[in-house]
């Protein structure tokens, strides 16, 4: 196999060349299609480094020793369940070696390099640590507060990061809110399908994967559900609905990243140290999973949803009024 200008040692071809198959990718899809040098920080935890295709239709990722040894623990199942049903998985076409480091290359989600180029995006997990990564075309800088960074500790902070900082407080809250409309249809559609994906990370005893959400508004006013559309095409999940409110249309692209985290030790050590977080990610599979279909379950809301949510909201009104009586 051929990535940029060299010839790699990939890692189980075998599962992920049915995947390039299934979903019609050349065997030569890396070939002058990608430069290394333009490797970026993801901007997570775990300080990956990865790159766009030129075609910006594939990211590139490197991965730790840890994902390394789950991903050759779980190819072939994760290719027989991608392959044998809808999935919202990330699709792993190619784990291979490249000059000392290991790396994984995967469809992007968000079909364009420049997140900025949908309205928003999110990460959610349903935990404290969801965000907004992209805010009105804008980029929202992760300004996660520790207290070993000196920046937002007196006398090192400055008013551009006490700025950005609680730019990502607004964005981490919006995201706990968010509320995504669908229509019935879609919505039965989607939790079937994450299901299915979430008891498979499951079973393998994984977490601490998000699902990634960009939104796009085209500014077309459309009856409300006219013409609901959901597409599992080549380049993932593409979720088209009208708004609440008959306002405009909206695009969903929706797709679970990050799932190769196995629960260890190292992350029962970091349950015990965060003891005093009672809603963080670093939970067991199981736990991790129900919290995760549950977050999905009120995020995706069709017309259901939204007639329990009035019906709650006016009830809570009535009871404050009688209340003030």
């Amino acid at each position: 196999m051929q990535v940029a200008e060299t010839t790699v040692l990939t890692y189980s071809d075998a599962s992920f060349s049915r995947l390039r198959k299934k979903f019609r990718v050349s065997e030569n899809f890396l070939k002058d299609n990608v430069d290394f040098n333009a490797k970026r920080d993801m901007g997570g935890k775990g300080g990956s480094k990865h790159v766009y295709s030129f075609d910006s239709k594939y990211i590139l990722k490197t991965v730790t020793p840890a994902d390394q040894a789950t991903l050759l623990n779980i190819s072939r199942d994760y290719a027989d369940h991608v392959l044998n049903g809808k999935s919202m998985l990330a699709r792993i076409l190619l784990h291979f070696h490249y000059n000392g480091q290991d790396w994984i290359a995967m469809n992007n989600w968000l079909p364009k390099e420049n997140m900025t180029q949908f309205d928003d995006v999110y990460d959610i997990k349903g935990c404290d640590d969801d965000k907004k990564l992209v805010s009105t075309h804008e980029k929202v800088p992760i300004r996660r507060k520790r207290w070993y960074y000196m920046p937002y500790r007196w006398p090192f902070y400055s008013k551009a990061t006490l700025d950005e900082r609680y730019e990502y407080k607004q964005g981490k809250a919006e995201a706990r809110r968010l509320h995504l409309p669908v229509s019935r249809r879609q919505k039965n559609l989607l939790m079937r399908v994450l299901t299915r994906d979430v008891e498979f990370l499951e079973r393998h005893r994984l977490m601490d994967y998000s699902l990634v959400v960009g939104v796009k508004r085209n500014g077309k006013a459309i009856p409300i559900f006219s013409n609901p559309h959901t597409k599992f095409g080549n380049r993932g999940l593409k979720v088209e609905v009208g708004s609440t409110h008959n306002e405009e249309k909206k695009t969903y692209h929706i797709g679970i990243i990050d799932f190769l985290q196995v629960w260890n030790l190292k992350k029962r050590v970091a349950k015990m140290i965060k003891f005093r977080e009672p809603n963080k990610s670093t939970m067991p599979p199981g736990f991790y999973a129900q919290r995760f279909l549950n977050k999905t379950n009120q995020l995706f809301q069709d017309d259901r949803d939204r007639r329990r949510e009035r019906a709650a909201a006016a009830a809570e009104a009535a009871a404050a009024a009688a209340a003030a009586d």
